[in-house]
């Protein structure tokens, strides 16, 4: 329905908010709902003309309104940069409406405003997705690695990494990802992550030297581990080739 108001305190998001309201419950007059929001008249003229926008965008949104209430929080972010209620609002409206270009931009524009640490990585994490959803894989390995930055001692974080590097074809960051990795796994894995790291550097990178330094490494961790001891002198014997005699792994218990 169209409302007319009259009261001289409403601003334009007080009398959007009036509007929605009124169409939400019809039953209700114009005076009904105004007076439910004298409260918040001289809100408007202050401080809290962000929240007001805020909760005019809700009352769009639950009409369908969509470009309504997204330029009321898009005017919220221009009265206050980084307003947080209004920015968590966007965020749930561009991922349920699958908006991943828009949600992205939205993510970055939010961490150039220097969030708190916390805030930080569900940014970074949350971006990681979106960019890896619009296809952009270096932009979701970098968003992976801000991440990482922020929780050094997580593992989780280190593979989600890894697998945007790979996939991303940043084979020599991939490599660095697993020896970053092994550091966290308990021995066990950390030997799995390093014979992984040992084949990426053969097979992909053509690295020798740092190939069987992964092998050293995994063999220092489970001395005659059978995996590591056969590929290691199958490297040793490819070397010896080139350089002599090859060298022989501990096959101490």
């Amino acid at each position: 329905s169209v409302v007319t108001y009259s009261n001289p305190n409403f601003s334009p998001a007080m009398a959007a908010l009036v509007i929605a309201l009124d169409d939400i419950c019809g039953r209700w007059t114009v005076d009904e709902v105004t007076d439910a929001l004298t409260r918040f008249a001289d809100a408007a003229v202050g401080g809290s003309l962000r929240f007001l926008l805020v909760q005019a965008a809700a009352a769009y949104e639950h009409l369908g309104r969509e470009a309504e209430a997204h330029k009321a929080l898009e005017d919220a972010r221009k009265l206050v940069p980084h307003f947080v209620p209004a920015v968590d609002a966007l965020e749930r409206m561009y991922a349920r409406t699958g908006k991943h270009a828009e949600y992205a931009a939205l993510l970055e524009s939010e961490l150039d405003g220097a969030p708190t640490p916390a805030r930080a990585e569900r940014l970074y994490e949350t971006l990681a997705t979106e960019k890896e959803a619009l296809d952009d894989l270096p932009g979701a390995a970098e968003a992976a690695r801000r991440l990482c930055a922020l929780r050094p001692d997580d593992p989780r974080a280190r593979v989600r990494l890894y697998e945007l590097d790979r996939a991303a074809q940043k084979l020599a960051e991939a490599s660095d990802d697993l020896a970053g990795l092994a550091k966290l796994l308990p021995e066990e894995r950390r030997v799995d992550a390093l014979l992984e790291r040992a084949d990426l550097l053969e097979h992909r990178l053509n690295d020798s030297l740092d190939t069987t330094a992964a092998y050293r490494e995994a063999l220092a961790l489970k001395p005659g581990d059978p995996r590591t001891t056969d590929a290691f002198e199958r490297l040793s014997r490819l070397r010896a080739k080139e350089s002599g005699p090859h060298e022989q792994p501990s096959k101490k218990a």
